[in-house]
């Protein structure tokens, strides 16, 4: 079994990945945790400029899923966590319906799977792609959504050292 060292190296290799295959700049790949404001903005010679319906954007969100979660510990003592992820993408852009499937189909392709699994991410399912609007930057955005889930596993070395945990008293007041 190939192990991740962390979820946060999911997110930049799944990253790299759909940029990869939708054929757009990785920074037009953007965690939506990172995302502040309003506007959706990208950087064009050191300003924040909006984007707009012509520009291909993919937005994702990574949300831990309770379809899939063990932990146990090995027969070597290490501890082995087994998770379900699903990374939610939001595609914006004219060209949304073609990059939407074109996504969906690459990344059920063999070599993607193949080399994904490598790295310790395991494709589980990709959704239907559901379809809608959005008003962004005042403007009218076509969008397209659809939930990859994905399997990984970390292991982890067991503390070395437990310390008793003391007794304590909890005092609380009203204000």
């Amino acid at each position: 079994m190939t192990y991740v060292s962390s979820i946060e190296s999911v997110i930049v290799e799944l990253r790299k990945t759909l940029a990869n295959q939708a054929e757009i700049s990785i920074d037009d790949v953007i965690n939506a945790d990172s995302i502040r404001g309003v506007e959706l903005t990208h950087v064009v010679n050191d300003v924040l400029i909006p984007y707009t319906a012509k520009d291909d954007v993919i937005v994702f969100e990574l949300v831990e899923s309770s379809d899939f979660d063990i932990n146990m510990e090995k027969f070597d003592e290490t501890l082995e966590d087994v998770s379900a992820h699903q990374l939610n993408l939001v595609i914006y852009g004219d060209n949304s319906r073609t990059l939407a499937r074109k996504l969906k189909s690459r990344m059920w392709s063999q070599k993607v799977v193949n080399d994904l699994s490598l790295k310790g991410i395991s494709i589980n399912s990709i959704s239907d792609i559901t379809s809608t609007t959005e008003f962004i930057n005042t403007m009218r955005y076509l969008r397209r959504d659809m939930t990859i889930t994905f399997i990984c596993a970390m292991n982890f070395e067991p503390i070395s050292e437990y310390h008793e945990i003391e007794d304590g008293n909890i005092n609380v007041k009203s204000t």
